[in-house]
C-alpha cells in the first residue's frame, strides 16, 4: 500500500527527470544552492472511506529561480511545465502507482523569485481482510457446537 512518502518520492522522482533540478530535503530557511526543488507536505488528515483507509494531505513544491534578482520569465516556464505535469486526471510514479490530482494552486513571488505550487493529494487505498479467520467460518463453528451440545 502507498503512503505519504511513496508519494512525495514518486514527485521528487518526476521532478528530477523532468526539470534536471535536485529536489533539496531541508527545511526552506537553511541555506541551499539555486535553482532547486524543495517538497513539503501540510494538512495530512488520515481516516477510512467506508472500509478502505484514506489519506488527505497538500503536498507543496517550492521552485527557487537560479538568480533571486531577475528571472522572471523563467518563474512563467516552470509554472507552466508544471501546470502541464499535473494538468492530467492522475500523475503516474516510475513505480507505476498513480495518484489524482485535482486541486492545484500556483503562487508566484517576484520578491523572492519563488513559485509555490499546492496539490492536494487523495489517497484512497484498497482494502485488505484482517488476519485471522472469517466471521463466516467462525459462525459456522459456533452453529456446529450448538448442534453437538
Amino acid at each position: 500500500m502507498a503512503d505519504i512518502g511513496t508519494a512525495v518520492a514518486g514527485f521528487t522522482a518526476i521532478l528530477e527527470s523532468e526539470f534536471d533540478i535536485p529536489v533539496i530535503d531541508k527545511d526552506i530557511e537553511e541555506d541551499f544552492p539555486r535553482p532547486a526543488f524543495i517538497i513539503q507536505t501540510e494538512n495530512i488528515t488520515h481516516d477510512r472511506i467506508g472500509l478502505y483507509p484514506h489519506d488527505n494531505f497538500d503536498l507543496e513544491i517550492y521552485y527557487f529561480s537560479p538568480n533571486r534578482y531577475s528571472g522572471y520569465a523563467d518563474l512563467y516556464g516552470i509554472m507552466q511545465k508544471m501546470q502541464e505535469l499535473l494538468s492530467v486526471d492522475r500523475v503516474t510514479f516510475p513505480d507505476g502507482y498513480m495518484i489524482p490530482t485535482e486541486e492545484q494552486d500556483y503562487e508566484l513571488d517576484r520578491k523572492d523569485m519563488t513559485l509555490k505550487v499546492t496539490v492536494n493529494v487523495d489517497m484512497v487505498h484498497p482494502y485488505t481482510e484482517p488476519e485471522g479467520e472469517l466471521m463466516e467460518v467462525l459462525n459456522d463453528r459456533i452453529k456446529g457446537y450448538e448442534k453437538e451440545g
